[in-house]
Formats: C-alpha cells, sequence, structure tokens
C-alpha cells in the first residue's frame, strides 16, 4: 500500500510539475511577440494517454482585445488553431512533451467565450 501511495503522490507531483514548467512557458514573451493581443493561457488539463508518452491539453485563452469575434479575429491577425497547432505544440517540446490533440476556449478579458474547439 505504502507504494502505491509513493507512485500515486509521484504522478501528482510530476503532473503538478510539467503543468507548472509549461504554463511558464506558454505565457512568456514567445507567444506575445507573435500574438501580441494574448493576455495569458490558462492550462485546464493536461491528460498523459495510457501506455503512451503524448498528452492531450486543454487550455482557456484570453486575449485582451474587448471588440474579437470570430468573424474579425482573422482580420487581427489573430488564429487560434495555429497557435495551438504550432506554436503550443512546438513550446512543449522544450520540456519534452509530446502533445497530440489541444482543446481549447477563446475568451476575451471580461470572460465572454469568443470560440471553443473541442
Amino acid at each position: 500500500m505504502e507504494g502505491f501511495l509513493f507512485q500515486s503522490l509521484f504522478i501528482c507531483m510530476e503532473k503538478k510539475t510539467i503543468k507548472d514548467a509549461y504554463s511558464k512557458l506558454i505565457n512568456s514573451d514567445i507567444i506575445k511577440k507573435v500574438y501580441p493581443m494574448v493576455d495569458h493561457i490558462d492550462i485546464v488539463e493536461i491528460k498523459k494517454l495510457p501506455q503512451l508518452s503524448i498528452y492531450d491539453l486543454f487550455v482557456d485563452i484570453f486575449v485582451d482585445d474587448l471588440d474579437m469575434t470570430v468573424e474579425n479575429m482573422y482580420d487581427s491577425n489573430f488564429d487560434p488553431h495555429w497557435l495551438t497547432d504550432h506554436y503550443l505544440k512546438n513550446i512543449a517540446k522544450y520540456i519534452g512533451l509530446s502533445i497530440r490533440f489541444i482543446r481549447f476556449n477563446l475568451y476575451d478579458t471580461n470572460g465572454r467565450l469568443i470560440k471553443t474547439l473541442g
């Protein structure tokens, strides 16, 4: 029983450490230089797939443009699909994560839902 508890604690700590490290990377200037309208990105869930070394990710993306809509986001040079599929997946490689799929909700800073995927 002690071994099981230690292993469970280790897995929880590993997830927390991975989540914290990844959160710092995706909220650094790396993303803001490309997409200055991104206020911050919250990791809702990071799930390791059983028997594989890959992860699925669910994030909330917050933009500081209160006028952004699904219709005009591309006019502002903001593509949440490219942000998640290219930048977030590539940044994950710096800490040894291989991400299969990223689901996201896109909000403005007032909490208004703009778009969802997944």
